[in-house]
């Protein structure tokens, strides 16, 4: 298989929050909404937390003054700052969508690389190495987008890519399956064990 090394501006659009302004520009014109708003402001703690609608907003003002970062399902989201390198696809929230700070995005050109493919890429061991060696900071790590963008990654030709993807899809669907089937008995053990322990003891 023919891997080459391509530089990721090369062939990603990566930006983030700041990239729309200053800090002060940036607490000026963007308000945070809780409860409801024009657009979600999608954060780490979103995706962790499975999508669970505790989200924050932004008003269709700051929505576009936040030009830059700007939201699409599918859109590949990384944290880099506080746990750099945890990865994510975005999944279509229902409304408008716009990043929120300590994330990137990483936009490949759909023509050169998938961002299925990217996703694995990066929650490899291989991919968490390269993100290590651009992270700084004790009390709280983290890399910059520029760093980010200078990341030399393995890019063969988008149909292996695609056959990479769907293979690791095989592959991890059948783990689910079998992690489900063990986690449905061990919850059918500890019921067997209960009712064991009721009987024994009501006589």
């Amino acid at each position: 298989m023919s891997f080459r090394k391509v530089k990721i501006s090369d062939f990603c659009l990566v930006t983030d929050y700041v990239a729309n302004g200053s800090f002060k520009s940036l607490k000026n014109n963007v308000e945070y909404l809780y409860g409801d708003g024009y657009a979600i402001l999608v954060r780490l703690t979103d995706f962790t937390k499975n999508w669970n609608n505790n989200y924050r907003y932004v008003s269709k003002k700051s929505y576009d003054f936040l030009k830059h970062s700007k939201l699409h399902p599918g859109d590949l989201i990384m944290s880099n700052v506080g746990e750099p390198g945890r990865v994510f696809l975005l999944p279509d929230l229902g409304k408008p969508m716009t990043l929120g700070p300590n994330s990137i995005l990483i936009r490949p050109d759909k023509t050169k690389a998938s961002p299925f493919y990217m996703r694995y890429y990066f929650e490899s061991q291989f991919g968490q190495n390269q993100i290590l060696q651009i992270t700084s900071g004790a009390a709280q790590k983290k890399f910059n987008k520029t760093s980010f963008r200078s990341l030399l990654i393995n890019l063969p030709s988008l149909p292996i890519q695609k056959k990479i993807v769907a293979k690791f899809d095989s592959i991890f669907a059948e783990i689910d399956k079998a992690t489900a089937a063990v986690e449905t008995k061990v919850v059918e053990l500890k019921l067997l064990k209960n009712s064991i322990l009721k009987q024994a003891f009501n006589g």
